[in-house]
């Protein structure tokens, strides 16, 4: 979807983007025994925690916690050495349809505006 179809149509109406991150270069190459493999040593936030995945990796395969904790990371893109956007080497970039980013101007100071999510399967749930 075009930035401009976006902008006169859906700014206002909930929507779920379901064809953008085929493209992704990440799409085809991550899943959780990927990401281990590759950043097993690396921390990450795990709510109020920093564990490196592999440890994560080892909570979430085995909690039976009724209110488990997820890895929430904002920084992930940094720790993993991730390039973004549409540049050679690129892991993954902002869908074109939500057009500029004016965020990108206050550089150092910009919000967090993107984050790794990852938490265990929730067996027997109904």
């Amino acid at each position: 979807m075009p930035y401009d179809e976006y902008a006169s149509n859906w700014t206002e109406t909930p929507f779920i983007l379901t064809n953008c991150i085929q493209d992704w270069p990440v799409f085809s190459k991550w899943s959780i025994k990927s990401i281990l493999n590759e950043y097993f040593d690396v921390e990450f936030r795990a709510e109020a925690v920093d564990w490196t995945f592999s440890r994560y990796f080892n909570y979430m395969s085995n909690t039976q916690d009724e209110s488990p904790l997820y890895l929430f990371d904002r920084k992930f893109a940094e720790k993993m050495d991730l390039v973004v956007g549409k540049e050679d080497g690129a892991a993954y970039w902002k869908p074109e349809c939500f057009g500029p980013d004016m965020f990108e101007l206050l550089s150092a100071e910009r919000p967090a505006h993107r984050w790794l999510i990852i938490g265990p399967e929730r067996s027997g749930s109904t």
